[in-house]
This record gives C-alpha cells, sequence and structure tokens, in this order.
C-alpha cells in the first residue's frame, strides 16, 4: 500500500513538473510561429513586417514610422520613436481612412484569375491576375484574417484571401489611375510592392510592445512626417513668404 501510495505521488509530481514545462514562457515562445518579412513599396520604400498568429508589427524604415496592431480589440498604433508621438484609431476607422472594403472570407479572390505559382524565400504563394493587375498570395500559418486585411489596407490595396507577398501593374495603368505624380516616369511592369525577404524567427512578445509615454498625435498625417522634416518644410514656406512681404514693402517705400 505504501510502495503504491508514493508511485502515484511520484506519477502526480512528474505530471505537475511536465505541465509546468509545457506553459511555461519559453516552452510557449516556441509555440508561437513569428516571421520577419522584409518587404519594398514603390513610394514609401523599405519596409520590416513581424507577423504572429495573433499580431503584426510593419515598420517603415524609409520614413521612419511603425505599425502595431494585436488581438484582441485588432486597434492599430501608430507612431514616431524619434518624435515620441502615438496616434491610436479602431481597425474600422483604420479602413475607412484607407479607403479599404473588407471583403467576407472566401470571397476576395474570385475577382483573381489564378495564373500560377511561385516561391519566395522559400514559401510558396499562388500567382492571380486581374486585367493588368498581377498579385502574389502567400499562406502563414494561423495568420488571423485581420492582420492580412491590414497589410492591404496599409498599402492601400485591395482585400484579397491570403497575406500580400506582391502585386504589380503596368506603369500606364499607375499614370491613369493617378497613383502618382511621379507616374509619367514609370514605364513597363511596375512592382507596387514586393517581398524581398522571408525569415522564421523565434517568437518574442515585446516585438509587439506598444510604446509608453508617448504624446498622443492628432492624425496619421503627423505620424508620417517627422517633426524635423516639417520644421524643414515650414521654414521653405516662411522664407517665400518673407520675399513677398519684402517684395511689397519695396514697392511701397518706392512709392
Amino acid at each position: 500500500m505504501r510502495r503504491a501510495k508514493k508511485a502515484r505521488n511520484l506519477a502526480a509530481f512528474l505530471v505537475l513538473l511536465e505541465s509546468c514545462f509545457l506553459f511555461s514562457p519559453a516552452a510557449l515562445a516556441e509555440k508561437i510561429a513569428e516571421w520577419r518579412i522584409e518587404q519594398k513599396q514603390y513610394l514609401s520604400g523599405d519596409h520590416v513586417i513581424y507577423v504572429t498568429p495573433g499580431a503584426i508589427k510593419i515598420i517603415n524604415k524609409t520614413i521612419g514610422y511603425e505599425v502595431i496592431s494585436k488581438a484582441p480589440d485588432w486597434h492599430v498604433y501608430a507612431f514616431r520613436p524619434d518624435d515620441k508621438v502615438i496616434c491610436v484609431v479602431s481597425r474600422p476607422a483604420f479602413y475607412k481612412d484607407q479607403e479599404f472594403q473588407p471583403v467576407a472570407v472566401g470571397l476576395a479572390n474570385r475577382k483573381l484569375t489564378r495564373v500560377g505559382t511561385q516561391s519566395i524565400g522559400g514559401k510558396r504563394v499562388d500567382v492571380f491576375q486581374s486585367g493588368l493587375d498581377e498579385v502574389w498570395i502567400g499562406h502563414f500559418s494561423g495568420v488571423k484574417r485581420p492582420i492580412e486585411d491590414l497589410i492591404v489596407a496599409y498599402y492601400r490595396l485591395d482585400s484579397i484571401d491570403g497575406f500580400l507577398m506582391k502585386a504589380s501593374t503596368n506603369g500606364e495603368n499607375i499614370q491613369e489611375k493617378g497613383a502618382s505624380f511621379l507616374s509619367t516616369e514609370y514605364k513597363g511592369r511596375v512592382n507596387i510592392v514586393e517581398t524581398l525577404r522571408i525569415t522564421a524567427v523565434p517568437f518574442n512578445s515585446h516585438d509587439f510592445d506598444l510604446p509608453a509615454e508617448f504624446k498622443k498625435a492628432s492624425s496619421f498625417e503627423q505620424i508620417m512626417t517627422s517633426s524635423q522634416r516639417r520644421k524643414h518644410a515650414e521654414s521653405i514656406m516662411m522664407e517665400l513668404d518673407v520675399g513677398e512681404r519684402l517684395g511689397k514693402k519695396k514697392v511701397e517705400s518706392g512709392n
């Protein structure tokens, strides 16, 4: 009897020990997938994107701002580490600002024609066409639809079923849509968005931490441009304005 009791106690202890290991932060981190994706947008430049099944972080390396959205509320947080300012909006408000219309799961790709497959960073992607437009779509295990929608809304593109890997069109199409004041410079095929690299990385919850004690920005526009650049632009405008006032004074003094 005593031996049986000791055996039961030992078994219970081993189960408890195993559960502690399975649910420890290190063990949970191993079970959560995370990817680092490098993308380039033809106007806004280089981006590094971190994705897990329940969160996304977009870092614009060219302009210097970051965007985070994560479960459960999926609010969109945009902030500038240099100016220490942040803007927070709901997901529907962000979609409205980006002129994005979400489509029910399973319906978005019906307007596209699948024409083949390609590979990016060792990941298989499906290639679709619609008129002059071409879109490459991949899939990350467990990644939620709000993440897939947010990335295309961020780039001001249409809803798709899957994760955006590449979007291209004809240069003349850009000019017709008025997508860029530099559109006349684009000839032939233009990659609106392209994925340069995909890397599976160890899950790190701190990749999706929100900044503390940042000042509240009045709008996303304030996030898009640093205070230094705004001051530079304002100084140019002031110089132009001063020049006009000086010119008027000279005319008045001449009279």
